[in-house]
């Protein structure tokens, strides 16, 4: 038996799916290169994502120039006239980076709170906390308006806003602190 008997013979059995695989076949073929030529066009897509202060330049640019925030008062280590009313005002600084900028920022806020006569000092740092950010004073809750307890927070909370120093003052409710006292939590700049 020869090749074309036998084909001959098996026609029917041999092409009967013949109708199904070829369309099929020239439709994935298509598929194929549309998809080969739709990734060829494609171009990639970069997500920047960049955090900066005092920025000038720009992603579009190709180029960001990007200022170390430096923060300071201006009173340097001279002592401010509108915290020397509170003189038996006690102040505990916690910071919460090991930035230089904080470090830095921290011992100008402590210097002046000594200049101006409060019993301020560094208590404790709690470096890889990075729950505050900016300046967070907090005073007891338990305190009512008029209290030295809370009017010398507020002028030194008035203090550094007017310096363009990010502040908040808030009240402790869970942890009262002693009556003239006050927490100072420095962070790093938002």
């Amino acid at each position: 038996m020869t090749i074309v008997d036998w084909i001959s013979k098996n026609v029917e059995w041999l092409f009967s799916g013949i109708a199904i695989t070829v369309p099929l076949a020239v439709l994935g073929w298509f598929a194929h290169c549309r998809k080969k030529r739709n990734a060829g066009e494609a171009t990639p897509s970069i997500v920047h994502s960049v955090t900066s202060h005092n920025q000038s330049g720009g992603i579009t640019a190709h180029t960001v120039n990007v200022q170390e925030v430096r923060r300071s008062l201006s009173s340097g280590n001279a002592g401010a006239p509108q915290l020397a009313r509170f003189p038996a005002t006690s102040a505990f600084l916690h910071r919460y980076s090991e930035l230089p900028e904080v470090g830095s920022f921290s011992a100008n806020i402590l210097q002046m709170l000594r200049n101006s006569g409060w019993n301020a000092i560094e208590s404790a740092s709690h470096i890889g906390d990075s729950s505050i950010v900016n300046v967070v004073i907090q005073v007891n809750a338990a305190l009512e308006a008029d209290d030295q307890s809370i009017d010398a927070p507020a002028a030194m909370e008035k203090l550094l806003a007017g310096e363009g120093i990010a502040v908040q003052t808030t009240r402790l409710a869970h942890n009262p602190l002693p009556k003239n006292s006050i927490y100072i939590r420095v962070g790093p700049v938002a």
